[in-house]
């Protein structure tokens, strides 16, 4: 959560920043400062998000694991093929993971998933939308 909280207060601040290098680059005809700024800020921000996406994704793939081995527990029970040992690893298998097993939850406020990267794009642009009309109405 904090790094989610960081990565749009970075970009908040680089945005406004590079809003008001925009403005006095056109009234000091210096465009070389903007662009280098701006290019670094949005590496930077790009690099932000990108791990944050990395962070979703894996922990996505992590459910989807988990998800899977319940289901092969599930179809390893119902075979007749198999010992008595070995359905009973699998029902213990499947009881700690309905006991135990959670998603990731940040605070308790919201849970690490592929969800989590949408609404950090969803922050961000009603927060660029928000300044850009402070700065240009």
């Amino acid at each position: 959560m904090f790094y989610a909280i960081l990565t749009t207060c970075r970009y908040v601040i680089a945005l406004v920043i590079r809003i008001e290098l925009w403005k006095i680059s056109f009234e000091n005809r210096t465009t070389t400062e903007y662009f280098i700024f701006s290019f670094i800020s949005l590496t930077w921000i790009f690099k932000n998000l990108t791990l944050f996406i990395l962070l979703s994704v894996e922990c996505e793939k992590f459910y989807s694991t988990m998800e899977e081995i319940q289901s092969t527990c599930k179809q390893f029970i119902n075979w007749n093929q198999h010992s008595g040992n070995q359905k009973r690893v699998c029902k213990n298998i499947q009881r700690l993971h309905k006991t135990n097993f959670k998603k990731t939850c940040v605070c308790g406020v919201f849970f690490i998933d592929a969800a989590m990267s949408i609404q950090l794009s969803s922050i961000i642009s009603t927060f660029t939308i928000v300044i850009l009309q402070f700065e240009f109405l």
